[in-house]
């Protein structure tokens, strides 16, 4: 059986199952810094490191489109820190998230949601999500949990569809 995601528009009450939207209104504080030239609008996500031999690190990833409509035959989530991805180029991209059910993830929690360009997205760890999903090719602000001493791949969890899966797409 094909299973067709629908598409929702992101808003924080909507996705804050999965973690934060990151855009101006979402700060917890807003002032002018740099005598006046530039307004702080703070504390729009939380950084989340839930171990302590790693810390939080800022990244680059450069997305390519894939073929429409995508199979979400995979998943990935990252159960010791948060993950965050903000566009460079403030292009609409989407996102496609599951909760956890015991180290699997809750197909009947899967949303798909289209992001504005101007937001971003945080994941919370421990939430699944299928890989950057864009119409156009882009990069993205990232911020995460180092990996530098993750040889074991200990901050990545991945889950693979069953060929017996109800098999979902999104346009």
């Amino acid at each position: 059986m094909h299973l067709y995601l629908e598409k929702l528009t992101v808003s924080q009450k909507l996705f804050e199952p999965f973690g934060d939207v990151i855009s101006k209104g979402m700060e917890n504080n807003k002032f002018l810094i740099n005598q006046g030239y530039c307004e702080r609008f703070d504390e729009v996500a939380t950084v989340r490191v839930l171990d302590k031999k790693a810390n939080p690190i800022i990244s680059i990833f450069s997305a390519t489109p894939r073929k429409r409509p995508v199979k979400i035959d995979y998943l990935e989530m990252h159960p010791l820190a948060s993950q965050a991805f903000m566009p460079i180029q403030k292009i609409d991209w989407q996102v496609v998230v599951a909760n956890d059910n015991d180290g699997s993830p809750d197909l009947s929690s899967i949303k798909y949601f289209e992001v504005p360009g101007n937001v971003g997205i945080n994941y919370n760890p421990k939430v699944w999500h299928f890989p950057l999903l864009v119409n156009t090719a882009q990069d993205f602000l990232v911020i995460d949990r180092s990996s530098a001493l993750d040889a074991g791949k200990e901050n990545l969890r991945e889950f693979f569809f069953q060929s017996n899966d109800n098999e979902i797409y999104i346009e």
